[in-house]
C-alpha cells in the first residue's frame, strides 16, 4: 500500500454520511466532518506510521460483532468498523 495525505483523509472524511451515531470510540462521522482540517493531519501521520511500521494501534484493532437475526436458521453477522479507517485494495 502507499503512503496517504491529507488531501486523502479529508477526501474520504468528507464522503462518510452525517450521522451522529459513534463508534466505541465515541467520534460520529457528523464529528468527524467538523473536525476535519485539525484531525486530518495527524490521522494521515498515524495511518502513514501503521503502513510503514506495520503496527495497528490497539484501538484501531477493535471492531463490533452484531449477529442479526434474517430467519430461524439463518443469521447474517454485519461487523461495524471504525469509519476513519482506510478502506485496503
Amino acid at each position: 500500500m502507499s503512503p496517504t495525505d491529507p488531501i486523502e483523509i479529508t477526501r474520504i472524511i468528507m464522503s462518510l454520511k452525517p450521522k451522529n451515531s459513534s463508534g466505541h470510540d465515541g467520534i460520529s462521522s457528523k464529528l468527524l466532518k467538523t473536525l476535519n482540517q485539525s484531525i486530518r493531519i495527524p490521522i494521515c501521520t498515524i495511518i502513514n506510521q501503521s503502513l510503514q511500521t506495520g503496527d495497528v494501534p490497539m484501538s484501531m484493532k477493535i471492531a463490533k460483532v452484531i449477529p442479526i437475526n434474517k430467519s430461524k436458521a439463518n443469521f447474517l453477522i454485519t461487523f461495524i468498523i471504525k469509519n476513519t479507517r482506510k478502506k485496503c485494495p
